[in-house]
């Protein structure tokens, strides 16, 4: 098992990377929060519009593990303008199918 995350920071996002390199290195050897990860390089979390984990979006509340390759993106991004109602789409689509999985 990996014991380290590897983070890419775009845009606005890169000013918490300390040397001249938009990727981070951060040594990971066990689960931890999201949250805390951003915590722990700085980012504020008000500034990143969308956080990937191994390609795909992620919601606040996932559980970074040993080898995940993380990308945080900033609210600038134009790309993203409407990635909040997507995201809402998609979460209610999910909570739909768990409901309707575990009335069946």
């Amino acid at each position: 098992m990996a014991q380290k995350v590897i983070i890419q920071l775009f845009g606005s996002l890169r000013r918490y990377q300390r040397e001249h390199s938009s990727t981070i290195v951060f040594p990971c050897s066990e689960p931890l929060s999201l949250a805390k990860l951003l915590l722990a390089i700085s980012a504020e979390r008000d500034k990143v519009q969308v956080v990937f984990a191994n390609g795909r979006p992620v919601r606040d509340d996932y559980l970074v593990m040993p080898g995940d390759r993380i990308s945080v993106f900033p609210k600038e991004y134009p790309i993203f303008a409407d990635w909040k109602d997507f995201r809402e789409k998609i979460l209610l689509e999910h909570q739909a199918s768990e409901s309707s999985t575990e009335e069946g």
